[in-house]
């Protein structure tokens, strides 16, 4: 079954596990159901377990699921830009919800080459919201950083890093117009960051940040770094 994550004010369940943390990844439980004339005992199980069952939780099942094939689809592309891996440039895309529940990638947008190593140079990546066609389904955001680099870019000078990047996405989600088509607006926002892990046999890691948990404090102190989601996450059956 999944197990709630702690997400600041809210509460949210998905296919992540907390950042560092060696426990299994969520699962989904598997709901047997007796076939006609089937005389076998079969202990009944509480199907709302099942993360599908309600909209809420098949919403988060299914973005983590999306934003975990997004990996894949980032290295598509930067293998056929001559990249050999995500480290040599930023990309993004939004995360679109379609009516059938299910979730998928918008299209991958080019940002900016990495500056080397010690350079106080912020790479961004301008994401578009007017070049999705129905803005109603963007419900979350997916980029890439720098090795090792798994919290949300600061804020620096003009530029608000990746808590403004949610800002944009929380403002769009809240469109009077489209919080029945998203289910609730802003506040069910996700933003996602792929980066390499550092040291021996590095893996991609993704981690999950809501609207409360992507900020930095007053003093310019980080969040602490988000759930980690599973690379595997597959989608609800539809």
């Amino acid at each position: 079954m999944t197990n709630p994550t702690d997400l600041g004010e809210i509460t949210v369940v998905g296919q992540r596990r907390p950042n560092e943390s060696m426990q299994p990844f969520p699962e989904r439980i598997e709901i047997n159901t007796p076939l006609p004339g089937d005389v076998a005992v079969i202990e009944p199980v509480d199907s709302s377990l099942d993360p599908c069952s309600d909209p809420h939780t098949k919403r988060e099942w299914n973005i983590d699921a999306a934003a975990a094939k997004a990996i894949q689809k980032f290295l598509e592309r930067a293998l056929a830009a001559g990249e050999g891996d995500l480290n040599y440039r930023e990309r993004g895309a939004f995360l679109l919800l379609q009516p059938d529940g299910s979730v998928t990638l918008g299209p991958i947008v080019d940002g900016d080459i990495f500056p080397p190593p010690g350079s106080t140079q912020q790479p961004s990546t301008q994401l578009v919201p007017q070049d999705i066609p129905n803005m109603a389904q963007i419900i979350g955001m997916i980029h890439n950083h720098a090795p090792g680099q798994h919290l949300p870019s600061p804020p620096s000078g003009i530029h608000g890093g990746d808590q403004a990047g949610m800002q944009t996405l929380v403002n769009v989600m809240n469109t009077p117009s489209y919080t029945q088509y998203n289910g609730g607006g802003g506040v069910n926002a996700r933003f996602y960051i792929i980066s390499q892990t550092t040291g021996p046999n590095p893996t991609y890691k993704l981690t999950v940040y809501g609207p409360e948990t992507i900020k930095y404090d007053a003093n310019g102190n980080p969040p602490s770094v988000g759930p980690e989601v599973n690379p595997n996450g597959q989608s609800c059956p539809i």
